[in-house]
C-alpha cells in the first residue's frame, strides 16, 4: 500500500455511478472485476463488514495503471474551496 492511498468501499463506488437497481449492483460488480483484471483499480485482500456484506464489503483504491491515467498527484486529492478560489484568474483579495 503506498502511502497516502485514498481506499473506497464497493458500495460508495456503485453508489456514485450506478443506480440503485439490482442490474445496477450486477453491472458495477463486473465492472470492477474488470477494472481490477486490468489493474486500474486493486482490491484489498479482505472485506470490510464481515460475510454478510459480501462484494459491497470489497475496497478499493487506484493500482498502477489508475494511477497512470491521472495527471499528477493532486489530481487524486479532492479540492477544495480556497485552492479552486487561489487558482482563479480573478481571484479576489482576501481581507
Amino acid at each position: 500500500m503506498s502511502p497516502g492511498s485514498v481506499w473506497c468501499r464497493a458500495r460508495q463506488l456503485r453508489q456514485l455511478h450506478y443506480d440503485e437497481s439490482e442490474a445496477g449492483k450486477r453491472l458495477a460488480r463486473m465492472d470492477l472485476a474488470r477494472l481490477v483484471e486490468w489493474r486500474v483499480m486493486a482490491r484489498l485482500d479482505r472485506s470490510i463488514g464481515g460475510v454478510r456484506a459480501g462484494s459491497e464489503g470489497f475496497v478499493f483504491r487506484l493500482d498502477a495503471a489508475g494511477q497512470r491515467l491521472i495527471p499528477s498527484r493532486a489530481a487524486a486529492v479532492p479540492a477544495t474551496v480556497d485552492s479552486i478560489a487561489s487558482a482563479h484568474p480573478a481571484r479576489v483579495k482576501r481581507q
